[in-house]
């Protein structure tokens, strides 16, 4: 398609001269018959002695005439008399840019040409790849599915390195952790050992559950006991249990 325009271009560009000859006369030849019946209508403007109106319409209408009369004729005197080394000098400008933009279309591209373009192409890959990276560092996911509890951080607020932004738990395998198991009664506690759990807020009621981890490192407290945790999973969880709820374990 680009092909064609040039070449369309560079034959507009050759024939401008010959077009421009074609037109001049009969614009000469239009604008002399605007000058003849602008001439007329004032003439019977005049004779039927219109109002003053009009006459200056008719006048306006005349003078319009004669302007374009001589506007057309001074443009074939100029044609006739030739162009101008400037107007020359324009036209061959107009042709040779024209051709120049047809090679280069028709050309084939250089071999320098072929590597820079596959530089560029191979930046723009780049950019895209560090900004699909930067993309993923800015979004947050969580490893498992879940519920948000809670939002720490407002829309505006930065974010720093470990800050903690948002809270999300997995409500459907709610499970108790033990807070003041001592070190003499964590071992008699085992993995899969049976659990009766008694919960306050659920009108003390109790629930079958199981110990499904034991933490081998102690947790020290600030007076210097020592505690081990140990989670406990319910065989039937009830709908009402909450999380933070607690509960008084014992162990069978």
């Amino acid at each position: 398609m680009k092909v064609e325009e040039a070449q369309a271009n560079l034959a507009i560009q050759t024939q401008s001269i010959i077009q421009t000859t074609e037109v001049a006369p009969a614009g000469l030849n239009a604008a002399k018959v605007a000058l003849a019946s602008a001439v007329a209508q004032q003439a019977q403007v005049v004779e039927a002695g219109a109002a003053g109106s009009d006459r200056d319409a008719a006048q306006t209408a005349l003078d319009q005439a004669n302007s374009n009369f001589r506007g057309a004729q001074a443009k074939l005197n100029q044609l006739k008399a030739g162009s101008t080394a400037a107007d020359r000098a324009s036209a061959q400008s107009a042709v040779e840019q024209s051709r120049a933009n047809l090679a280069k279309l028709t050309t084939d591209p250089s071999p320098a040409t072929v590597e820079l373009s596959k530089a560029k192409v191979h930046q723009a890959e780049l950019a895209l790849a560090e900004a699909q990276l930067a993309l993923k560092d800015a979004s947050l996911v969580a490893p498992f599915d879940g519920v948000v509890t809670s939002i720490a951080l407002r829309d505006g607020d930065i974010a720093g390195v470990g800050t903690t932004v948002l809270t999300v738990a997995d409500l459907a395998t709610l499970r108790f952790e033990t807070k003041d198991l001592d070190e003499i009664s964590a071992s008699q506690v085992h993995v899969g050992q049976s659990v009766l759990v008694t919960v306050p807020a659920l009108d003390k009621k109790s629930f079958e559950g199981t110990v499904s981890e034991l933490a081998s490192e102690p947790t020290i407290t600030q007076s210097g006991d020592v505690n081990y945790v140990a989670k406990i999973s319910l065989k039937d969880p009830p709908a009402d249990l909450h999380w933070g709820q607690t509960a008084r374990v014992e162990f069978k």
